[in-house]
């Protein structure tokens, strides 16, 4: 058996790690493996929420704090097992956990949870992260932030392209705006929570649908701009995340092309 196949054999019987599912994904991730035992360095990137008020296991969405957010705490639980297992390999990592800052951008979110103050949700952030950067047990764990890693001003820009890429694709109907409402459909109770005025019975559907059609492009354009500026990063490279439909969004940049 050659040794991807017994990397990728001992990474698929961890708990609660699932390997790609689909085989263009698969192979993406074997080439990162196999360049990676050539010798270059594996980038392990991790994205968390801020730190959201929840239940223990679910966000409430109810305010916003500054430790260590919920899922990054299940993130490094379950996915820390993954560094002595490519150091069994002779392969050199780095994890970098983000905290998604990006949120402070988000209208709704500012003013919920900052009192209209980006500068102050931001802060959180920073506190968040630097939070858990004092608990992180192994050196080559990097926690970070998704402005801090890749830059606001590139990360919004590209995000806008994408989002009027995907408004572009919606607008000409078809199979993708069926994928826009299933996705909505999907997060109804997650939307709930985050977007709680938008379902009052005093807004009328149409202004509910343009509202959710929206934040749903912007979290799958969120999706593509990681994708994009992880692959520009350089070398070989992974993206771990939590159950969502729009994992896939790492992996889709060749379905919805910048005009650049």
């Amino acid at each position: 058996m050659k040794l991807k196949d017994q990397l990728l054999g001992e990474i698929g019987r961890l708990p609660e790690l699932v390997l790609p599912g689909n085989k263009s994904e698969r192979n993406v991730f074997g080439a990162s493996v196999i360049a990676a035992m050539d010798g270059k360095i594996m980038r392990i990137y991790v994205g968390s929420c801020p730190d959201y008020s929840h239940d223990g296991k679910r966000y409430t969405h109810k305010l916003l704090s500054d430790g260590i957010p919920l899922l990054t705490r299940h993130h490094l639980e379950v996915n820390t097992p993954l560094l002595p297992i490519f150091g069994k390999y002779g392969i050199e990592c780095e994890m970098v956990v983000m905290v998604a800052d990006v949120e402070a951008t988000d209208e709704v979110f500012c003013q919920r949870f900052a009192g209209g103050s980006e500068s102050e949700f931001l802060e959180k952030c920073a506190r968040s992260a630097n939070a858990t950067a004092a608990i992180l047990q192994y050196p080559n764990i990097r926690s970070s932030t998704f402005f801090n890693e890749f830059g606001r001003q590139r990360f919004m820009l590209t995000q806008q392209e994408y989002i009027e890429v995907l408004r572009q694709k919606i607008g000409d109907g078809g199979s993708f705006r069926s994928r826009v409402s299933a996705d909505i459909y999907s997060r109804g109770e997650l939307y709930k929570k985050m977007y709680p005025f938008i379902f009052d019975s005093g807004v009328s559907s149409m202004k509910r649908e343009e509202f959710l059609i929206g934040r749903t492009l912007r979290t799958m354009a969120q999706y593509l701009t990681l994708g994009r500026l992880i692959s520009d990063s350089g070398g070989p490279v992974i993206v771990i995340n939590h159950p969502t439909t729009n994992a896939s969004m790492y992996n889709d940049r060749g379905k919805f092309l910048l005009p650049r």
